[in-house]
């Protein structure tokens, strides 16, 4: 296992001149262990609803905005429950 983390961290590092695992070489970083997987979808889905309204690709006033984006995203067929 640690070979394997070695190559993907040599790999990331030649690619990207960016230190594997880092949380300030990514956009966005959650612990889902402290937050819980709920709380992280919910932060997920707001930035991502906000991001599209300001493309205007999702309507506001919308009653259920984060159901109608995840809807959108995958057809109604996401692996968890929108609320």
């Amino acid at each position: 296992m640690r070979d394997k983390d070695k190559r993907r961290a040599a790999y990331h590092r030649f690619y990207t001149n960016m230190k594997w695992g880092h949380a300030q070489n990514y956009h966005l970083t959650l612990d889902s262990g402290v937050i819980g997987i709920d709380k992280c979808v919910d932060i997920i889905a707001a930035l991502c609803i906000e991001s599209f309204l300001k493309k205007g690709r999702v309507r506001a006033g919308n009653t259920n905005t984060k159901s109608t984006f995840l809807t959108s995203l995958y057809g109604g067929n996401f692996p968890f429950h929108a609320v």
